[in-house]
């Protein structure tokens, strides 16, 4: 289905008039520029890798071939003329060639779902093979909120597994790499995720403009109760009002799951309260903890029809 895809979008370069055989490009190449909508679509996006006389001579041979004042095989043979000069390598500076089904696979790999947003790079790569430049317009994918999707691997396993069910419980598509200096402890690896983390949801809500901004959540773990609540106030404050009884939770140090959260919290910019209500096994808390933090934030951020503009009398967050 996708080498059928590809080959119908390579397609789109046909001529749009009918050539004679003896006028067609020879086979071989499927980026060849013969249309009349190619050649202009590479006058607009790559124009400026043309030489100033050829770029002139070319700006009027299209006139020529798109003018009904002249006769069909003037305009045949301006078609045929622009074909031959927009396929010569005028510069050495293009960019270079991408394999479409190269990047598909990649797409395919780091991507889950998102067909349209899939196909819509595809075209774009092969506009970039066709005229050998950036195009002219930008890529704004838009697509639903996340399912929960997580690809984990900080080197502590206790902390991949909070992680995972923040992910999986705030349906947020998370993707985390991280190769700290855990022969020293796991201070850095664990603080520094919080700040990535956080400068990822900051980023991600932009001007908080249509969503709700405060989120909250009482979360049971068997016998633990942990209540959070967040309001993307973009004034930093955490409040953590939990002990836990050991060390270590695997490889993790209990003592970093407060740090986890102030780094979190001050690096989006959100006032965050995380309260054991009911205390209880440590590995229950720590997980009711991330789970209802990410319960409480998937609330904060989601959009609500009523609300126009930015949810504050003081027009701004």
């Amino acid at each position: 289905m996708y080498k059928r895809q590809i080959e119908r979008l390579l397609a789109s370069s046909a001529p749009t008039e009918e050539i004679d055989e003896d006028e067609q490009e020879e086979e071989g190449d499927d980026m060849k520029l013969t249309s009349l909508q190619s050649i202009t679509d590479f006058m607009t996006c790559a124009g400026r890798t043309l030489p100033d006389n050829i770029r002139l001579w070319a700006r009027r041979n299209l006139a020529v071939a798109r003018s009904n004042e002249v006769s069909p095989e003037e305009r045949r043979h301006a078609q045929r003329a622009l074909s031959i000069m927009m396929n010569i390598q005028w510069k050495s500076n293009y960019f270079e060639a991408i394999d479409p089904q190269e990047a598909r696979r990649i797409l395919d790999e780091e991507l889950y779902g998102m067909e349209r947003v899939k196909q819509r790079i595809i075209e774009t790569i092969i506009q970039i093979n066709r005229t050998h430049t950036l195009p002219a317009y930008g890529l704004l994918l838009v697509g639903p909120a996340g399912t929960g999707k997580s690809q984990i691997q900080t080197g502590i396993g206790f902390f991949d597994h909070m992680l995972e069910g923040f992910s999986k419980h705030g349906f947020f598509d998370l993707n985390l790499s991280c190769d700290g200096d855990l022969i020293v402890d796991s201070h850095h690896t664990i603080e520094d995720s919080g700040i990535v983390l956080g400068n990822a949801i900051r980023e991600a809500i932009g001007d908080k403009s249509g969503i709700r901004r405060f989120g909250s959540c009482i979360l049971p773990m068997d016998e633990s109760l942990v209540l959070c609540a967040v309001d993307l106030s973009g004034r930093p404050y955490l409040v953590f009002d939990g002990e836990f009884t050991t060390e270590r939770i695997g490889q993790m140090d209990t003592e970093m799951i407060k740090e986890f959260f102030y780094a979190v919290s001050y690096s989006a910019g959100m006032n965050l309260h995380i309260k054991v209500l009911s205390p209880g096994n440590n590995h229950h808390m720590a997980e009711a903890m991330f789970k209802s933090f990410a319960r409480a934030l998937d609330e904060a951020t989601t959009m609500d029809p009523r609300i126009q503009g930015i949810l504050s009398t003081k027009g701004s967050l």
